[in-house]
């Protein structure tokens, strides 16, 4: 009885690292085209062309920065200091919002897996539905944000900065 139970659960172990191989060389030939793609994008692009389109407020730079968003294969933690330095450099609020809120869910690395493994149908959908995510995030944060800073970001009237020692609030104001 034990014996067979060993066995069965070796066989479900195998077949499951079966399973994730060929799920692995599925993906294989996506994963290194959005890798290609993201080092293309990444040496050929100038940073400051892409920061010169996002300026400006209405709805154009929201479409751009949806636009641009879209094949940029960053995830939603390396998406943030890309945004951070898009929003210093002059993008809009309402860009940078729709930046941040497209770029995680797209990428030309996901959309090629999502290919592979759904079919072209979801590919496009998911295209879609990050574009339009973006541009009513976009839409609604230049609508509705606040034209000042928030509060909390500011200290005796200055910005408040990280120290070396990772607090903020460098200036020695820690009582916040």
């Amino acid at each position: 009885q034990r014996y067979r139970m060993a066995v069965y659960m070796l066989d479900i172990i195998i077949l499951f690292l079966n399973a994730v191989w060929h799920t692995i060389v599925m993906m294989a030939p996506s994963l290194l085209f959005g890798f290609f793609a993201a080092g293309f994008l990444y040496v050929y692009i100038p940073k400051r062309l892409v920061e010169k389109t996002l300026n400006g407020n209405g709805i154009m730079p929201v479409i751009k920065a949806t636009l641009i968003g879209i094949p940029i294969p960053l995830c939603s933690c390396g998406v943030l200091p890309v945004t951070a330095s898009l929003r210093a450099n002059g993008a809009s609020k309402g860009a940078s919002a729709a930046f941040l809120i497209t770029t995680p869910q797209t990428g030309v690395d996901s959309i090629a897996v999502t290919y592979q493994l759904l079919g072209g149908l979801f590919a496009i959908l998911r295209v879609i539905a990050a574009f339009v995510s973006g541009i009513l995030t976009g839409f609604f944060v230049d609508r509705w944000a606040k034209e000042t800073l928030d509060e909390s970001l500011t200290v005796n009237g200055n910005l408040a900065s990280c120290s070396s020692d990772g607090g903020c609030c460098a200036n020695g104001d820690h009582d916040r």
